[in-house]
C-alpha cells in the first residue's frame, strides 16, 4: 500500500491510521472505523467512501493494475507546520 498525506490546518482533531494489509484502521478522537481495500477491483477508483468518524479521513482511493493500493488520507497540521509536513512524499506502508 502506498499512502500520501494531505494536510490541512486542523487544530480540532487527532487523527491515527493503522494499517493492516489493505484494511486502514483511522482513529478521529477516540472514535474508529476501518475500511478494506482488498476487494477493489485492480485499476479502480473509488469514487466514495462513508464513515461514521467526523471527518472524512480518506481523500482518495485507487488500486493499480498490479493490485497496489494507493491512498491520500487527511492530516491535521498547525499553522505553523514544517516544509515536509506541508509537502509530503508517498510512502509505503
Amino acid at each position: 500500500m502506498k499512502i500520501k498525506y494531505s494536510p490541512q490546518v486542523n487544530s480540532e482533531h487527532t487523527v491515527s491510521y493503522n494499517f493492516d494489509g489493505d484494511i486502514v484502521t483511522v482513529d478521529v478522537n477516540g472514535q474508529t472505523d476501518s475500511f478494506n481495500f482488498s476487494t477493489m477491483p485492480n485499476d479502480s477508483i473509488v469514487q466514495s467512501i462513508n464513515s461514521s468518524l467526523p471527518i472524512r479521513p480518506i481523500c482518495s482511493a485507487r488500486k493499480d493494475e498490479s493490485g497496489v493500493v494507493w491512498l491520500e488520507l487527511f492530516k491535521p497540521i498547525s499553522a505553523s507546520a514544517t516544509e515536509a509536513e506541508l509537502f509530503p512524499e508517498w510512502e509505503t506502508v
